[in-house]
């Protein structure tokens, strides 16, 4: 089975990384294209967290909790669908350092807005 690539702008969203360091709509529209690819593609291929990472941790710099909630629980939830799925073979995303770091942003954003 052949599986559509996540793209922004006609480009592959690994393209962008460097700009979206600091650039963060940049970074956001590279989580909605993962996002989309992600279920476009049923849920096989699991987004990158690079783009929600690096998103949370600009989010939370603005002190933008409800951005930091928001993004963050998506991919959370996308992670989870994709988990649920999961052959044996595929790769285990659910265990990187990256989406540690985007629970524990998470989990520091819901503190804040209480």
């Amino acid at each position: 089975m052949t599986y559509r690539q996540a793209t922004f702008n006609g480009k592959p969203t690994y393209e962008f990384q460097d700009q979206a360091k600091s650039d963060l709509d940049i970074c956001l529209s590279c989580c909605e294209a993962e996002l989309e690819c992600f279920y476009d593609n049923k849920n096989a291929l699991a987004p990158a967290p690079y783009f929600f990472e690096k998103a949370a941790a600009m989010l939370a710099k603005k002190r933008d909790w409800r951005g930091v909630i928001d993004i963050a629980e998506r991919y959370i939830n996308a992670i989870e669908k994709y988990r649920a799925t999961a052959t044996p073979a595929s790769a285990k995303v659910w265990l990187s350092p990256k989406v540690e770091k985007i629970k524990a942003r998470l989990a520091k954003a819901l503190l804040a807005v209480q």
